[in-house]
Order: C-alpha cells, then sequence, then structure tokens
C-alpha cells in the first residue's frame, strides 16, 4: 500500500514507477510525511476520503496536480481502477503514446497476476513456504506476460523497470525458498543496463543493481559499488528517504554501522516519519546502552504509528513494528530502569496490540483492502507471527 493522498508517476530526473499503475514501487509506505517532493513530473491527488485541508494543502504543493474522484470503490484495486488512472495521465498529456499503452499493458497484467496482494503477502510473511511459493508463481507468469508485450512498449523505461523489478521480487522468493539455482540476476541486471542507455539517470537502476547484487550471494561484494552511484544521485532528494534506509540496512548487515547510522540519519531528515529507520537507531542505542535516548526513539514511532493503532488500520509490518517496540519497552523500562508501572503498562499494550490482531470480529480496513477475501487469514498468521517474535526474545 501506498500513501492514499499522492500518487506519482515520473520525477525528474529520476523516474520512479509506483504502485498506482504498475504495482511494481522503489519507495517503501509511510503512514504520513511532512516532506513532500516537488521534483515530481505528475502528481494525481486522490481526493476520495481525504480531510479537505489536506486536499487544499495538496492542491497549494502541487497546482498543477490531476485532481481525481476514481469512481471506483476503494476497497476493490481492479483492473478498472487502474485504466482509470492511466486514463488519466493520458489526458494531461505527461507522457508519449507508447508510454501510456505500455503502462495500461502494466496495469492489466499487475492486475491479472494480483501482483500487489502476492507481493505484501509473501513480503509480510515470509515464513509461510505456502504463501512464498504462490507469490513466485505469480511473478514468474507476469515474467512471462510481460514477454508478450510488443517491442515498441518494451522499449519503454517504465517497461524494462517493471520487468527488473518483478524479477526482484523472483529472485527474493528463491532466496527464501533456497533456491538460488534459479536466480535470474544476470538478466536482470541487463534489463537494468538497457534502461540506462535510454535513461543515463535512471538513479533508480542503480539502488535496484545493489539490491540484486546483496540478494545473490556470488556478486554480494559488489552491491556496495551500486549503491555508492545510487547515493551521489539520490543526494538530499526529497523522495530519497527509503533508499537511504535499504542502503544502510546493507551496511549494517556488513558490519559498517557508522555508515549505516549516517546514512539512517540522512533518511530521517528527509522523512522524519521513516518509523523503520528510527527503530533502527533505537536498538543501536540499546545496544550502546544509551537507554534514555533508545526511549525518546520508541516513543516516536508510537506516536507515528497510533492513530492506526487506535483505528484498527495498521498493515502487517506496522504490527510487527509496533510490536517489538512494545518488547523493546519492556526491555528497558523492566531489566533497565526497574520501572515496574511503566513494564506493565508496556505488556499491557502489547497484549492489547495481540488482541486486535487476533480479534477478526472487528474490522481492519488496511488488510481488506490488502488482501480481499485473504484478509482473516492473514490477520490469524500475523497473530502467530507476533507470538513467534515474543517466543524468540524470551
Amino acid at each position: 500500500m501506498e500513501l492514499p493522498a499522492l500518487k506519482v508517476g515520473k520525477p525528474r530526473p529520476t523516474p520512479v514507477v509506483r504502485g498506482g499503475i504498475t504495482g511494481i514501487y522503489i519507495c517503501g509506505y509511510t503512514p504520513q510525511t511532512d516532506c513532500l517532493s516537488s521534483d515530481f513530473d505528475v502528481v494525481i491527488i486522490l481526493k476520495k476520503d481525504m480531510d479537505k485541508n489536506d486536499v487544499e494543502m495538496l492542491e497549494e504543493r502541487y497546482p498543477k496536480a490531476i485532481k481525481q474522484v476514481f469512481n471506483v470503490d476503494k476497497t476493490k484495486l481492479n483492473d478498472d481502477y487502474l485504466k482509470e488512472m492511466v486514463q488519466a495521465i493520458r489526458k494531461n498529456r505527461f507522457f508519449s503514446a507508447v508510454e501510456v499503452e505500455s503502462m495500461e499493458e502494466l496495469a492489466e497484467i499487475y492486475y491479472k497476476r494480483d501482483l500487489s496482494y502476492h507481493r505484501n503477502a509473501y513480503d509480510s510473511f515470509y515464513n509461510n513456504r505456502i504463501v512464498m511459493q504462490r507469490a513466485q508463481d505469480a511473478f514468474v507468469d507476469a515474467c512471462i506476460d510481460l514477454n508478450h508485450m510488443s517491442v515498441n512498449k518494451k522499449e519503454t523505461v517504465y517497461y524494462l523497470y517493471a520487468a527488473a523489478y518483478l524479477r526482484k521480487y523472483t529472485n527474493e522468493t528463491c532466496r527464501t525458498l533456497n533456491q538460488h539455482f534459479l536466480f535470474l540476476t544476470e538478466s536482470i541486471l541487463k534489463i537494468l543496463d538497457q534502461a540506462l542507455r535510454l535513461q543515463p539517470f535512471f538513479t533508480n537502476a542503480y539502488l535496484l543493481k545493489g539490491m540484486i547484487a546483496e540478494l545473490d550471494r556470488d556478486i554480494r561484494k559488489d552491491a556496495g559499488a551500486y549503491y555508492k552511484i545510487a547515493l551521489e544521485q539520490l543526494y538530499e532528494k526529497p523522495y530519497a528517504s527509503y533508499s537511504y534506509y535499504v542502503i544502510g540496512k546493507y551496511y549494517e548487515k556488513s558490519r559498517k554501522m557508522s555508515k549505516a547510522v549516517e546514512l539512517y540519519t540522512w533518511s530521517l531528515r528527509l522523512n522524519n516519519f521513516e518509523y523503520r529507520v528510527i527503530y533502527e537507531l533505537a536498538v543501536h542505542d540499546i545496544r550502546n546502552k544509551n537507554y534514555k535516548g533508545a526511549l525518546e526513539r520508541l516513543k516516536m514511532i508510537h506516536n507515528i504509528l497510533n492513530k492506526k493503532e487506535v483505528a484498527n488500520y495498521l498493515q502487517p509490518k506496522e504490527y510487527t513494528y509496533l510490536f517489538k517496540i512494545y518488547l523493546e519497552l519492556e526491555n528497558v523500562y523492566g531489566d533497565k530502569f526497574f520501572e515496574i508501572q511503566k513494564y506493565k503498562e508496556s505488556v499491557q499494550r502489547r497484549d492489547k496490540l495481540c488482541d486486535m490482531v487476533r480479534n477478526t470480529k472487528r474490522e481492519n480496513r488496511a488488510y481488506n483492502e490488502i488482501f480481499g477475501k485473504s484478509a482473516q487469514t492473514f490477520r490469524k498468521e500475523t497473530y502467530n507471527h507476533l507470538i513467534d517474535i515474543r517466543m524468540k526474545n524470551r
């Protein structure tokens, strides 16, 4: 899922293909942001269910934005919804006819193969091999569909980026399923090289190259070089907070924590609602016995996610992060500061969160929108995942 208020198509000079059109994206979701980039050529404001003040703020920030009220039910993000979005772009003539046709066909494949569902399912429930295998099958089928597109449509950055990103999903599922012999690394890098020939300043291509190299143990050493180029081109770009987070995680896993902290700090400067980054920094503080600093960061994350928690609108990863926050608070208050009352409050909040996940009689619209008929099943899966996290932290 993405920020419902804002869908973005093609930024200058770095294209970003977002989920509203193709289901493929390079930037992660955060509940809110106060740093909206002015570097985009196309902005679509989805006005349905938005607060009037928020709409006015976006219209002021983006006077040339496409203001769209889609006729399709928000909970049924089907091919009609996607086609309507592409048609809105076509009418405003931001892209060539071939680019729009390419987007339309990508949107059809996205819906036909249910890629948003599978991407969210395997990313959130990666311990479930059945979920992972079904996702992999969907990505492979989508890649086959892409191969049947006409030659002229394949010569757009949008096609190439979608083709590369779908293969990235395939590699991710292969790694989890221990199928390294099925990796598509070489073909992905060739596709991205072709995209760079069309658009030399395609920053996302270098970021994606780094992510692909990091997945493949045979060329993981090359990931740093790709990420370095991406960082040079992304420097201080308002929409780059997720990229800084991804690269920071790479350096953290490479045991270069000072570099990771530097990148996490940059990410927060660009988007101070990036709760994943705040969590990494909180854990770093705990490791370094800076418990007061860690507490402040943990409280920040709670404040970011609290509104969605109260509304029972959390997504799977948000449940996971909020649950881990309560565990960390239990640890700090109970084992470090011996503040028994606050320790008990953290335990109560953690238990309440679990009860909210487990109580399928109370609707969670986020799960309905992401998983459709499988919403209840995945809420149970989420609860089991939280229990697994609790057992591992004992």
